[in-house]
């Protein structure tokens, strides 16, 4: 699929580690950027800087969604319940203006949307929401080692301590809008596609295409590489993809060999595939 019509949304609510992960489970969603906004200093902020809370940065993410699979309106809906938008400056015991409940517009409809969505959601708060909504402004990307945090370091303790139990919240809420349901029925919906010409099995899930590629050596199929996209990761796509990759090696009759160590990690948990894979 071309990534050519791709949407952007700019929102804070506390520490951006929090917010990657919540939208990095997102269907549709492509990539999420954690960084910073809204300052009133010039230059590129650092992190210590922006913490000290003296340069007005928010920490924020840029999330770039497919608007085929997910709108702005859902993404913001996720966005509000997903942290608490009455409390000011505050998210748990992350303090200071830099944690503020922020959402960065890029146009008017953003705008828009956005103030519709404030005004739908409100009346499930007891207190007043105070979700600044602002025109975007210069973006900082935060430096590598604040990307994908909670996926690098779920066993850190503000991780499993504050991360782990927003994204099972998350889960509850939000579960038709997951990239991956791990239900038997959603599993067994999904499908291996077998390219004889590129010598590859695919499977599509959700826009993400994981795929498998062989070599054929004297009648003889070598496993040789897997592979899922970043954004389905971590969710037993993998494992479904060999065991499905397998079905069709049996249907099709081909014996093989697994050279990628997943793979073959996958195939020795189970005697069912002794009688095609060597």
């Amino acid at each position: 699929m071309t990534e050519l019509n791709l949407e952007t949304m700019t929102v804070g609510g506390g520490c951006f580690w929090c917010m990657e992960a919540v939208f990095n489970e997102i269907k549709g969603v492509r990539q999420v950027t954690s960084g910073y906004m809204g300052g009133t200093v010039p230059g590129t902020p650092t992190y210590r800087e922006v913490c000290s809370g003296l340069t007005g940065h928010a920490e924020v993410v840029q999330v770039q969604f497919d608007p085929t699979i997910v709108s702005y309106e859902d993404l913001l809906v996720v966005f509000m319940t997903s942290h608490d938008p009455t409390s000011l400056n505050k998210q748990g015991g992350d303090v200071g203006t830099q944690y503020r409940s922020v959402i960065f517009y890029n146009d008017l409809e953003q705008k828009s949307i956005a103030e519709f969505v404030v005004e739908e959601i409100a009346p499930y708060f007891e207190t007043h929401i105070v979700t600044e909504i602002s025109p975007v402004e210069k973006f900082h990307k935060a430096v590598e080692e604040h990307q994908n945090y909670y996926s690098r370091n779920k066993s850190e303790r503000y991780c499993s301590a504050v991360i782990t139990p927003k994204l099972a919240k998350l889960r509850t809420m939000h579960a038709d809008k997951l990239k991956y349901r791990n239900t038997n029925n959603y599993t067994e919906a999904m499908e291996v596609q077998h390219d004889k010409e590129k010598q590859q099995f695919t499977m599509e899930v959700d826009g993400e295409i994981a795929k498998i590629d062989y070599k054929m050596r004297d009648g003889i199929m070598h496993l040789v590489y897997s592979e899922v996209p970043f954004n389905i990761r971590g969710q037993g796509i993998g494992k479904v993809l060999v065991e499905k990759t397998f079905e069709k090696l049996t249907d099709e009759g081909y014996k093989a060999i697994a050279v990628c160590g997943y793979i073959k990690s996958v195939a020795s948990k189970s005697n069912k595939w002794n009688a095609i894979i060597g």
